[in-house]
């Protein structure tokens, strides 16, 4: 298959030179891994034309109403949470068929919008503004009206609370951020959402509650790795620690986040010092991958490490091949079973504002439109 010059596509011999063994052999990965976007259902973890490449599935999942959420999290900084959550958002949206929406969800130093949006861009609306319109009932699920809010790159929508008042974002309730993300759920079919480190904070309980795939993003270093160990444990409800002084998990420790934890996706990206000799983390990582759902290692980029724009074509390719890895495990867990229970549980939000379907009508049949997707005798929105 001639993969070049299609921009979803890793070249890996600038100036058409052929070709060598090597690279021939690093391209049918790729390849294959590329064929996780639009290939078969099942998945073979194995790095085999059917492993990577059974992944990440049909296009037009079936994803139920309310969409799929991918959480990534860490409760340390600087471990690759952004790259991995803009990795994933990127190869979901440029190689599926389901609309997707990344949403940064770091209330402190968020940096999503400057990695994949151009430092030129217009600015938009940031997300706080949107949690005032679903709250005097104004706000629709529909691209038309929540092109204000987002950046479009790709084919993938970006949401962020660039421009903000940082006081007022880092103060958002966990109420609020609720209602942004059961909103953007129902615009999208897919929602990456990249936390911060609070990973007991109000904002990161309303994503864990409302959690289909668990990404968490370490690094290759003892200390980092040892904190995700602790994290899982919390999630299972066993929480374990290495610290004498423990973090306090207890608001996440009593097992309702079992399920995500031992699904949970390990990305562990390269280690701060590359001086050090990771073999003696092997039973770290052992751990991680006996206990959770798969643990992928990412090798460094310089590219990504600049920490400006990142441009997918010059990420290196063997890069490339981990994130489709990853994307091809988050993707395998797609066909989740309905979950329209989250439909109508935070006020202000049911049916934005109206009384009854019979308004909702109303009011679109005055304003000449056509939307026949608000089930009235199911009290849910359907495809």
């Amino acid at each position: 298959m001639n993969l070049f010059g299609n921009r979803n596509r890793v070249q890996i011999a600038p100036g058409g030179r052929r070709l060598s063994k090597s690279e021939r052999a690093l391209q049918a990965r790729i390849d294959a891994a590329y064929e996780t976007v639009t290939g078969p259902v099942m998945y073979t973890p194995a790095g085999t034309p059917t492993g990577y490449a059974a992944a990440i599935s049909d296009a037009y999942a079936q994803i139920p109403t309310g969409g799929h959420r991918v959480t990534v999290m860490n409760p340390k900084g600087g471990v690759g949470k952004t790259i991995t959550a803009a990795a994933i958002a990127h190869h979901l949206a440029e190689n599926r068929g389901e609309v997707v929406a990344v949403m940064d969800g770091n209330l402190h130093t968020g940096t999503l919008r400057r990695r994949l949006v151009a430092a030129d861009a217009a600015p938009k609306w940031p997300m706080l503004e949107l949690v005032e319109q679903i709250k005097v009932g104004t706000a629709c699920p529909e691209w038309g009206w929540l092109g204000a809010w987002y950046d479009y790159v790709g084919r993938l929508r970006v949401f962020s609370n660039a421009n903000a008042d940082p006081s007022l974002v880092e103060s958002m309730p966990g109420d609020d951020y609720r209602m942004v993300l059961d909103l953007l759920s129902r615009a999208a079919q897919v929602v990456v959402q990249d936390m911060g480190t609070s990973i007991t904070g109000e904002a990161a309980q309303a994503a864990l509650a409302g959690t289909d795939t668990l990404v968490l993003a370490t690094d290759l270093t003892q200390d980092t790795l040892e904190m995700t160990v602790e994290l899982v444990t919390a999630l299972a409800g066993n929480p374990q620690t290495y610290s004498a002084e423990p973090t306090d998990y207890t608001a996440l420790a009593d097992g309702r986040y079992a399920d995500l934890a031992t699904s949970a996706i390990i990305v562990v990206g390269p280690s701060r010092d590359e001086d050090r000799d990771p073999v003696d983390l092997a039973p770290l990582l052992d751990w991680l991958r006996a206990a959770c759902g798969a643990v992928v290692l990412v090798g460094r980029d310089q590219h990504l490490a600049t920490g400006d724009l990142i441009d997918w074509a010059k990420v290196d390719p063997t890069v490339t091949l981990a994130h489709l890895e990853v994307t091809g495990h988050v993707a395998a867990r797609f066909p989740n079973p309905p979950r329209a229970a989250r439909v109508g549980d935070y006020p202000g939000l049911p049916r934005y504002g109206l009384d009854s379907p019979d308004q909702y009508d109303a009011r679109n049949e005055a304003a000449g439109i056509e939307d026949t997707r608000f089930a009235a005798d199911e009290g849910i929105w359907t495809p």
